[in-house]
């Protein structure tokens, strides 16, 4: 079931109500804002895109109205029961009022470890993300055999379950957030789950880590985070894209920055990987995996755009991921044999490849680490 929500309008877009799973006992409703673009109809069927925010974040117009400008319809959710009111674009830990018919809060369902499973955030916020796929598919002017998901941070964490737990997705592109969390992170680290039981640990990394469905996902996925990420570091981040059964791309940007920025809600190389599996158009630039021989690294690529600069990705620190220092060094191109190499310095910790293309779209190869 749907319902409009009277609290909120936009020109170009809805923004409604849907039923959700039960909250200890009661129904539940999802707030989003669904958007069709310009010419959809049901004999002009388009693709579709499921966006789910991150942490501070709600579902936001100015992102549904983006991927809506090209050509996609959109459907974003709030995960954690709350409105955008008002409707300012807020970021980082805005408090966002929760409506009568919300369910458990977010996030990560830490201090929830103790509550039947069916009532903690993790469970809800995913539910809400399998529903609003059947509520954008069921748009006559949506294709459903056509629809993709992305989100940012806790976003990208749900987009990775999302990935593992419902086939429907043609494809998935994780910003920030990955698996293994409950191994290595931000949140191992800073001891959000040192309150839990044994029992509830084993509870959360079993049904709630990414990490324990990922080896189910076969579709296409694009994983993009940044060097100095301080919540999903590099090695659970690769580790998740390593543990999938479908395709692959990596983005690894130095120094990037974490949030619900321009650069993550509206990232070319995202639109570009949609564009390729939603609409059959040419894709990212591929790169292989990398082969070492001594300091010598190397890898093949694959694709139709032209290479504007190829580099090296590596770090030679050791210590806490945030605070590594990442550079980009000169790798050379071989055209004719769609190669790159490059050479490692004498001290590196880890290393990998990375091209630009012409229109500035940027991929990366898996990161290799010293034997």
């Amino acid at each position: 079931m749907r319902w409009p929500c009277t609290q909120l309008s936009e020109l170009d877009l809805s923004s409604l109500f849907f039923a959700s799973v039960p909250f200890r006992g009661q129904p539940t409703r999802v707030f989003a804002w669904l958007g069709l673009p310009e010419g959809a109809s049901a004999q002009q069927p388009v693709p579709g895109v499921v966006l789910v925010h991150g942490g501070g974040g709600t579902a936001f117009a100015r992102w549904t109205r983006w991927w809506c400008a090209r050509g996609f319809a959109a459907i974003a959710v709030d995960t954690c029961g709350a409105l955008p009111l008002p409707d300012t674009g807020a970021l980082g830990s805005a408090d966002w009022p929760r409506h009568s018919h919300s369910g458990p809060p977010g996030w990560g369902s830490f201090s929830q470890a103790g509550w039947p499973l069916a009532d903690q955030w993790v469970f809800h916020a995913a539910a809400a993300i399998v529903k609003a796929h059947s509520l954008l598919a069921a748009q006559p002017a949506v294709d459903p055999a056509r629809i993709g998901i992305t989100g940012i941070s806790w976003g990208g964490f749900l987009t990775c379950l999302a990935a593992g737990i419902d086939s429907r997705f043609r494809c998935a592109a994780p910003g920030y957030g990955c698996g293994y969390v409950s191994e290595e992170s931000v949140w191992t680290e800073n001891g959000s789950f040192s309150g839990m039981s044994v029992s509830q640990f084993d509870a959360w990394r079993t049904h709630w880590d990414p990490a324990a469905v990922l080896p189910r996902a076969r579709l296409p996925m694009f994983w993009l985070n940044g060097s100095n990420d301080f919540a999903y570091w590099p090695p659970i981040w690769q580790r998740s894209a390593l543990a999938t059964a479908g395709p692959r791309q990596l983005c690894l940007k130095v120094r990037w920055p974490h949030g619900h920025i321009a650069a993550a809600e509206q990232a070319g190389e995202i639109e570009r990987f949609f564009r390729q599996h939603l609409r059959d158009e040419p894709g990212l630039l591929t790169l292989g995996t990398p082969a070492r021989n001594g300091r010598r690294l190397q890898a093949a690529w694959s694709g139709s755009q032209t290479v504007r600069a190829a580099s090296l990705v590596v770090t030679p620190d050791q210590g806490p991921w945030p605070e590594r220092q990442w550079h980009l060094l000169p790798a050379r191109l071989d055209r004719a044999q769609h190669r790159v190499a490059a050479d490692l310095p004498e001290t590196w910790t880890e290393a990998g490849l990375s091209l630009l293309s012409d229109d500035l779209l940027y991929t990366t190869s898996d990161i290799i680490f010293p034997a």
